[in-house]
């Protein structure tokens, strides 16, 4: 089932989205004329879970039913719309990846998955993709401080502090070597 939205700004359905434009299509960025959207995003792991693309469903399960608490009640701008995305239609699906609310991936295998937007469309989490979470912030051109003061601000990480996969010398663990240590 889908999950839930909340606030007075949220958009209540992949439909009131599609109803509204995207937020990285205001044109209001710096270097809009050239650039049209930036996109920052955060690739965040549990400790001691399996990635997702090796977790069997039952794993994804688990791993979606936390992260969706964790990210419940976070005061997101405006809301914000929490979805399983098993229950929706490959067009509602396609509509949240072309806005870049979620990967290919997602569209394509939604099995076990969601994704949290804020209401604003200016964060959104995307769950059990190639990694546990992705947190990004997307802005219109080239708003590259915006968007990763957005994405890291204290408001927009999972509640109550999760152990991450890290280790001292790479740093944060991720299912691709290359967002190895920062995660960014």
């Amino acid at each position: 089932a889908r999950v839930t939205a909340s606030g007075p700004g949220a958009a209540r359905s992949v439909a009131d989205l599609a109803r509204r434009p995207c937020i990285w299509l205001h044109g209001d960025g710096p270097e809009a004329d050239v650039v049209l959207s930036t996109r920052i995003r955060f690739a965040r792991n549990l400790t001691d879970r399996v990635f997702p693309h090796m977790a069997g469903a039952e794993a994804r399960s688990a791993v979606l039913r936390e992260i969706l608490g964790r990210t419940e009640g976070l005061g997101l701008d405006g809301g914000e719309l929490r979805l399983l995305l098993a229950p929706l239609g490959v067009v509602e699906r396609r509509v949240l990846g072309e806005r870049q609310l979620l990967s290919q991936e997602l569209v394509d295998t939604p099995g076990e998955r969601g994704v949290v937007i804020a209401g604003d469309e200016n964060v959104s989490f995307m769950i059990n993709e190639e990694d546990h979470v992705r947190i990004q912030s997307l802005r219109s051109g080239l708003d590259l401080q915006a968007g990763h003061a957005r994405a890291s601000r204290p408001g927009t990480a999972p509640r109550g502090r999760p152990e991450l996969g890290f280790e001292a010398s790479p740093g944060l663990l991720t299912a691709c070597p290359t967002d190895t240590g920062t995660g960014l």
